[in-house]
């Protein structure tokens, strides 16, 4: 059996991140596992956990490959030839 955890976004400040993800995302923190490098977001509707925050010293370069892979990536070409009409 599989089982999934929760997104965890990677931070350089725990508590600025907390007020905001839990703005933003009608979220609220609680105090499972919490730490200095570490918080859990919960939904506020008490459906259970939605996000996990941990503190890194990472660049957010680094964190977000998606500016690299889309720089690099280019549209395979198609096999077919469209017909002139």
């Amino acid at each position: 059996m599989v089982r999934l955890g929760i997104p965890v976004v990677g931070v350089t400040d725990v508590p600025r991140a907390v007020e905001f993800w839990s703005a933003a995302l009608n979220l609220v923190a609680t105090e499972e596992w919490e730490s200095e490098t570490w918080r859990t977001l919960y939904h506020a509707d008490g459906s259970g956990r939605a996000l996990g925050l941990l503190y890194s010293e990472s660049s957010q370069r680094s964190r977000v490959p998606g500016s690299t892979w889309t720089s690099s990536w280019t549209r395979p070409r198609s096999s077919r030839r469209r017909s002139g009409g």
